[in-house]
């Protein structure tokens, strides 16, 4: 089985038309979304009106998008989040629809799929903790017990594409499609699970629209424009 895999789209919208055409003529067998709409960059509407369009989408909820959810049902005031996310967070109740709040609202942070022949945990966080947990490349597996449970694991949540085997265990991250912070850019990834093969995938986009949208949004947060010029 082919899993067409993306992650972490925090309303970045050009990313996620271009991965849309991109794919157009792909082939695979599933396609999931790992979560985090919400935080950052300001088209959430627009990227859960793409989303909707897919057929079969597999669609996990994101830490950033339980924050949306609280912030729209006023368990938590946007002011809270705007220091280090913007402020792609405020006036929700105008920009976003109820139905589709309550649509993610109900949504899992994690899921477990069987194809027959492998067991696959897919996570927002990570095993251990799927909504918040991290798991970066060089990262020790404290508790190796929690990914052994699978054939192979798949993450999102650090914005970090990593692909790497836990004993058996095939653990992938397919980066972050709408804000990558490891410095090899906008990405997906596709997991053949019968070969246990990673392929990444890069997206290019025209930055200067996003670059546009925070000045205009966010001017003062710099780490914004940061992230997104990040070499390492």
């Amino acid at each position: 089985m082919k899993l067409l895999v993306f992650s972490d789209i925090h309303g970045n919208i050009y990313a996620l038309d271009n991965f849309l055409k991109q794919i157009e003529s792909f082939n695979y067998d599933r396609i999931i979304f790992l979560g985090d709409i919400f935080g950052y960059y300001y088209n959430q509407s627009e990227v859960i009106a793409r989303l909707k369009e897919i057929p079969n989408l597999i669609w996990l909820k994101g830490n950033h998008d339980i924050y949306a959810i609280d912030i729209y049902c006023g368990r938590k005031k946007a002011k809270e989040y705007t220091e280090n996310f913007g402020s792609s967070y405020d006036n929700l109740k105008a920009r976003v629809r109820n139905e589709d709040i309550m649509r993610i609202d109900a949504m899992s942070c994690y899921k477990v799929l069987n194809d027959g022949e492998r067991h696959i945990g897919l996570f927002h966080g990570t095993p251990c903790n799927p909504m918040e947990g991290r798991l970066y490349p060089k990262d020790m597996v404290t508790n190796p017990e929690f990914y052994t449970d699978y054939d192979i694991v798949i993450l999102g949540h650090t914005h970090w594409r990593m692909c790497r085997f836990v004993y058996q265990t095939l653990v992938v991250n397919p980066g972050s499609l709408g804000q990558p912070r490891d410095g090899k850019g906008f990405s997906f990834a596709i997991i053949d699970t019968i070969l246990k093969s990673v392929e990444f995938m890069e997206i290019v986009i025209d930055k200067s629209c996003l670059f546009k949208d925070i000045e205009r949004n966010d001017p003062y947060l710099g780490k914004l424009k940061d992230v997104l010029e990040r070499k390492l």
